[in-house]
C-alpha cells in the first residue's frame, strides 16, 4: 500500500525482522497491554519445508495497531513463497516476480476494494496505490466485502488493513 495515501494507524508496524529475546518480547508485551499474541512461525517453516522453499531463519515480529495483535511470522520473501506457491500451476517464477514488481493503481473502493484486494491475495504487486475520499455507508454493502461494524470508517482503511494483514511487507 502507498505509505503517501494511507491513513495513520492503517500499516502495520514492523518490530524486528529477527528473533526476539524473550526480554524484548515482554517488553514489547508491557507497554502494550492487552495485545494478542499470533504465532504463525512454526507452521510456515513447516509449509515452506513441504514446498520444498529453501529454509533460512528468516522471521518477523509485525505489530497490527487497528487489531492490537503481534504476529510472528516468516520474513518477506518466505511469506511470498508460501502465499503465491499454488500460482506455479498458473505461471512461471519469474512471471510471478515480475508480477510482484509491478505497480498497481485502483481508485474508488466501492468495487476498487475488490480489485485492489485481489491483487494482494494473487501476490500481484507488492505496492497497491489506492485512492478513495469516501466513508463507508449501508447503501455501498451490496458491493463490499463488509458488515455493519465498518460503517462510517473510511473506504481506503477497509482494504489497506486486510492487505496490510495479507502482506505486511507491502510498500
Amino acid at each position: 500500500m502507498d505509505s503517501k495515501v494511507t491513513p495513520k494507524g492503517d500499516r502495520p508496524q514492523i518490530i524486528s525482522r529477527a528473533s526476539l529475546s524473550q526480554e524484548q518480547l515482554s517488553d514489547f508485551l508491557a507497554a502494550h497491554a492487552g495485545v494478542t499474541v499470533v504465532d504463525a512461525y512454526q507452521q510456515q517453516i513447516e509449509d515452506l519445508q513441504a514446498i520444498h522453499y529453501e529454509i533460512d531463519a528468516e522471521e518477523a515480529w509485525v505489530y497490527y495497531p487497528w487489531a492490537d495483535k503481534l504476529l510472528h511470522c516468516v520474513g518477506s520473501d518466505a511469506l511470498f513463497a508460501l502465499r503465491t506457491n499454488r500460482n506455479k500451476l498458473l505461471i512461471t517464477a519469474e512471471e510471478q516476480e515480475r508480477l510482484r514488481r509491478a505497480v498497481v493503481g485502483v481508485a474508488g473502493m466501492s468495487v476498487g476494494s475488490g480489485i485492489a484486494l485481489g491483487c494482494v491475495y494473487s501476490g500481484i504487486s507488492d505496492t497497491v496505490k489506492i485512492a478513495d475520499r469516501d466513508t463507508l455507508d449501508t447503501s455501498n454493502l451490496n458491493r463490499l466485502r463488509e458488515s455493519l461494524l465498518s460503517v462510517g470508517q473510511p473506504k481506503l482503511s477497509l482494504p489497506t488493513q486486510r492487505s496490510y494483514e495479507l502482506n505486511p511487507f507491502a510498500a
